[in-house]
């Protein structure tokens, strides 16, 4: 049995539109959580996964938060530092997808904090990336500013980055998240108007990480990365013969 604190996650994903006309899909994923002091190890126990070079399977430290010369770990400490005034120490554990033969596009991947001596984060960090712009956003969400009982955390804020064009900026967010060691569930729900038009949730059971885990899980998921930008676009697609109001890059407007 692994003694590993990183490990597969594996599950489904759920969006479902509200307004102004309904839609929705979902698919089964599988993503990784990698205690990052323990990239060297996990990377080590199987052939078909590296550590910044092509493979089956593949990290990338730029593909994540930061400049790619920059520690990824100080890069998390430098974000909540920046956002909270808080000198940040302990362990970082990414939720991600990581690139299947060399391709990969995250369109959300989660950083959890625990401090020292700890078994619950302090802070749990959200980064964004958007598509076709290939911009990143990280939102910081502080647990003790939670209402909810251990292990499980809610956060409300406004939208602060362009993701979709078919949903404005003037939107705020509901977002729940409930970890437990076998079981993770983020739930994340849109509102405009104080009226819920969008929710995704993100349902997801764990996988000690064993060589064989290792090997197996990826090819149950072919081209996991790939299909991700598919989909994108192919429900943007679908959004636009349904007529949902378009809403350009508030960035990229015309002047």
């Amino acid at each position: 049995m692994s003694t590993l604190n990183s490990r597969l996650f594996q599950g489904w994903i759920r969006h479902r539109r509200y307004l102004p006309k309904k839609h929705s899909f979902s698919y089964p994923i599988f993503m990784s959580w990698l205690d990052l002091d323990e990239l060297d190890k996990v990377m080590a126990l199987s052939p078909f996964w590296s550590l910044e070079r092509f493979n089956l399977v593949s990290f990338y430290r730029s593909d994540y938060l930061g400049e790619a010369g920059q520690d990824l770990t100080d890069a998390v400490k430098n974000r909540i530092k920046e956002q909270t005034g808080d000198s940040f120490k302990g362990r970082i554990c990414l939720l991600t997808h990581l690139r299947f033969l060399g391709f990969c596009f995250n369109p959300v991947s989660f950083y959890f904090c625990y401090p020292e001596s700890t078994e619950s984060p302090r802070y749990i960090l959200a980064e964004i990336n958007n598509t076709p712009w290939n911009e990143r956003y990280c939102y910081v969400l502080d647990t003790q500013e939670s209402p909810v009982q251990k292990d499980k955390w809610a956060f409300e804020f406004d939208k602060a980055f362009h993701v979709s064009p078919f949903m404005p900026m003037t939107q705020h967010y509901r977002w729940q998240f409930s970890l437990h060691e076998a079981n993770l569930t983020i739930h994340m729900q849109l509102q405009q108007d104080n009226e819920s038009c969008f929710d995704a949730t993100l349902q997801l059971k764990a996988l000690a990480m064993t060589r064989m885990a290792m090997r197996t899980t990826p090819l149950h998921y072919p081209f996991l990365t790939l299909s991700v930008v598919v989909s994108i676009y192919w429900q943007a697609f679908r959004l636009w013969l349904k007529g949902i109001p378009f809403y350009g890059h508030p960035d990229k407007q015309p002047e």
